[in-house]
């Protein structure tokens, strides 16, 4: 395994790889490993500072997605776009399931938050909703990315 770090405002965030995939992304208190990065951590790392800077939208990182529900779940999570937001029974329809609860158990253990974005999803009576790192971080996510937004339709 492959690890680095990286700060941003919202705090340390812990980047897990192999040779193959980004594996975790997790806000930390505290440099817990030593760093050995990769090409996939690197890139992870670049990636993440051009979002905070509002010059990324996508991003495009190795991920592996299980044949499974959750793997169903997650990459419809990714299909998301950038600031907008989808209610947790529209992600389960976009898996294929009825099974709301279901999805919320998956974005609760999603491993590479912001990359899977389960910060863009939110109730059907547009409250915020559950975020595995609080309310207030979910909010300011979704307040960066429609700041961002804003400045490009005014550029």
């Amino acid at each position: 395994m492959y690890y680095a770090y990286f700060v941003c405002s919202q705090g340390i965030l812990k980047i897990r790889a192999d040779d193959e995939f980004l594996q975790e992304l997790k806000f930390v208190d505290a440099y817990l490993e030593p760093v050995l990065g990769n090409k996939i951590t690197d890139n992870t790392k670049k990636q993440l500072e051009e979002y905070f800077l509002g010059k990324r939208l996508i991003f495009d990182l190795p991920l592996f997605y299980p044949d499974t529900f959750s793997g169903a779940v997650l990459q419809a999570l990714a299909q998301i776009p950038y600031g907008e937001v989808i209610s947790y029974k529209q992600l389960a329809s976009n898996s294929n399931s009825n099974a709301v609860r279901a999805v919320g158990s998956v974005l609760h253990k999603n491993r590479i938050p912001l990359i899977l974005p389960c910060h863009r999803v939110i109730k059907s009576d547009g409250r915020i909703g559950a975020y595995a790192y609080g309310a207030e971080m979910k909010a300011e996510l979704l307040l960066h990315e429609q700041q961002v937004l804003g400045k490009q339709s005014d550029g």
